[in-house]
């Protein structure tokens, strides 16, 4: 079944027609960057306070908002779901007043975030509803026995569509009779820990939620109290016991948002393979355990990271440390920027060695990477050396949007490298192909439309 679901994910594309078609090739300017631009706004913040603002039926406009795949599947289904929501290009996303949700016999596609996922069940079963859920590839293969054990204790009931099945498409039925003591049990995800704290917050009342004793827990604390607190909601945390009562909320106008850690950290490492400085404009993530061993990451990369009120800015020191300890906290998403920065470490005449890569890390993947780089990781000690690799005129098939931006930057590197997949890299950051076009100093500032003037020219007629 999982193979059939893989296949239905799978574009057939004829042979002579794949053997014709080169790769998108990558040949940036050779110059010292200087980038100065705003930093999009965190995916996670965004969708977060766009779950706030459309179950209170509130407004709230969203200035530099990451406008990726996630962000338009979630906008999608909160409007599906009886919300009124816009963005335009230039980031700003706009929730009407006075449009509550309804989950009542709906049928919902929610893409393949795993966020998306939770915040639309736990918003979900605060009423009766009745709803199913479909999704892409990932979530059809993704487990979701922790959600479906959950559920219950909460008056509501998950069931897979497909028998034999434990992602999407499900049905979720929802009592909404809610309990005000709530024990989270250890095994739910990260993802659902966050909805749920965002969640409760429409619960009748005062509730408790007793979280596991994990970093997890912690990290989704101080991701979602302070936008609860922003919004008038008492919510208190002593240790791993939350109380959150509900209240009116006061939605602010337009909140301000910190900077998308991942996006950010990627830019921040372009100065280590093309010289030169980059700076972004906003606000760098505060009390966030993934920020600062972003920025641990960066430094044990050669690069010299400065931080400051209005944002935060890298240039590359060639001083490198060791790039272990960072990841082995990091998700596997930030494997391709180590590589990218290790690869940088040995271009620079110094001794370089493959980092340990985050548990769950495509470690095929990281081998493709470097030998694109005309690298070779040692078997041994991972020391790096260099080999003869040639580049296949199709391109290299990136797996991910991290491992494509890795290899967009490593063009810096090594003259020739080409990409056969490159859209796949707008699903994380849709202006990045204006940003790499633009180098050394991209304008992402979108330009004013051209005012044309529809009225006819006047005749003059002269009658003789």
């Amino acid at each position: 079944h999982q193979l059939f679901t893989l296949l239905q994910e799978v574009d057939v594309i004829d042979r002579d027609e794949e053997d014709a078609r080169p790769g998108f090739n990558l040949s940036p300017s050779r110059r010292a960057v200087d980038v100065n631009i705003d930093a999009p706004a965190s995916i996670r913040q965004t969708r977060l306070w766009l779950a706030l603002a459309t179950a209170a039926a509130s407004e709230v406009t969203i200035r530099g908002a990451l406008i990726n795949d996630p962000m338009i599947d979630f906008v999608k289904a909160l409007n599906q779901s009886g919300a009124s929501i816009s963005w335009d290009e230039a980031g700003n996303v706009h929730a009407k007043a006075g449009c509550p949700l309804d989950f009542s016999d709906k049928v919902v596609y929610i893409g393949e975030d795993a966020l998306n996922l939770y915040l639309l069940i736990f918003l979900a079963i605060g009423a009766q509803s009745h709803l199913k859920i479909t999704g892409g590839a990932a979530l059809k293969l993704a487990d979701l026995s922790a959600l479906s054990h959950f559920l219950p204790g909460l008056g509501a009931r998950l069931t897979n569509v497909v028998p034999k099945t434990k992602g999407l498409p499900v049905r979720l039925e929802s009592s909404g009779i809610l309990p005000d003591d709530v024990t989270v049990p250890d095994d739910l995800p990260a993802e659902a820990l966050c909805a749920l704290l965002l969640a409760a917050s429409f619960w009748p009342g005062t509730v408790t939620l007793r979280l596991p004793a994990t970093p997890v827990s912690a990290s989704c604390l101080a991701a979602v109290l302070p936008l609860l607190h922003e919004a008038g909601i008492k919510a208190t945390a002593d240790g791993d016991t939350v109380r959150i009562t509900s209240g009116t909320m006061t939605i602010p106008a337009e909140p301000a948002l910190a900077m998308e850690p991942l996006v950010a950290t990627y830019l921040l490492g372009l100065p280590a393979v093309a010289g030169g400085n980059v700076r972004l404009t906003g606000l760098w993530p505060a009390a966030c355990a993934e920020a600062e061993a972003a920025i641990a990451l960066l430094k044990a990369g050669g690069l010299e990271v400065k931080r400051d009120k209005d944002g935060i800015a890298s240039t590359y020191a060639a001083v490198p440390g060791d790039m272990d300890a960072p990841l082995a906290t990091l998700p596997p998403a930030y494997a391709p920027l180590a590589v990218l920065l290790a690869a940088a470490t040995f271009a620079s005449e110094k001794p370089a060695r493959m980092p340990a890569l985050p548990a769950g890390t495509d470690t095929l993947a990281a081998t493709g990477l470097l030998g694109q780089l005309g690298l070779e990781a040692d078997a041994e000690d991972g020391a790096l050396t260099r080999v003869e690799t040639d580049i296949p005129g199709a391109g290299w098939a990136s797996p991910a949007p991290e491992w494509s931006m890795a290899l967009a930057f490593g063009s810096f590197l090594r003259n020739g490298l080409r990409l056969a997949n490159p859209g796949n890299i707008t699903e994380l950051m849709p202006a990045f192909w204006a940003l790499f076009n633009g180098l050394p100093s991209p304008d992402l500032k979108p330009k004013p439309k051209e005012i044309i003037d529809a009225k006819p020219a006047r005749r003059r007629i002269i009658a003789g």
